[in-house]
């Protein structure tokens, strides 16, 4: 793991990090105080493409207070959210069935192509996301995995 303090630091050192522990994936925990596009874009260019590429964005969002920040600081949730493959509201077990679906249409009018997963609490957020059956963890991943490693030899 890595602590990169400013964006540009990112730039210089994530080649850096590749070459040097050589991963089969990167997860990369965005704070959210600038543009997640602007993140993208780096990834996106040329010399970072032959290194990696972004397959899914997550986003964790605590229910009890996503409306209060969806509100008022708008721009710089709303973009993790329309980026996101997957949206997972964490603690819905403090809302009724009424404030989660209206969360739910909230977030579908923002991002209407991301999978929602609805948590109880981080407790159960294991258990959640492998009764949902959404993350890649099976024989197939196991392949990629071995066949990028023989590749990479």
């Amino acid at each position: 793991m890595i602590y990169i303090k400013e964006l540009k630091d990112f730039r210089e050192s994530i080649l850096y990090e590749i070459d040097r522990y050589k991963p089969n994936r990167i997860l990369i925990e965005y704070n959210g105080t600038a543009d997640i596009n602007y993140i993208l874009r780096i990834i996106n260019k040329k010399v970072y493409r032959q290194y990696m590429k972004v397959s899914t964005i997550y986003f964790i969002g605590d229910s009890t207070n996503l409306k209060e920040y969806i509100d008022n600081l708008g721009n710089f949730i709303i973009p993790f959210i329309k980026n996101a493959n997957m949206v997972v509201l964490n603690n819905t077990d403090k809302l009724n069935k009424g404030q989660i679906e209206e969360y739910i249409q909230k977030i579908k009018s923002l991002n209407s192509n991301s999978y929602i997963l609805n948590v109880n609490n981080k407790y159960t957020m294991k258990q959640n996301l492998r009764e949902a059956n959404v993350l890649d963890t099976g024989i197939i991943k196991k392949i990629k995995v071995k066949m990028k490693n023989y590749w990479s030899r």
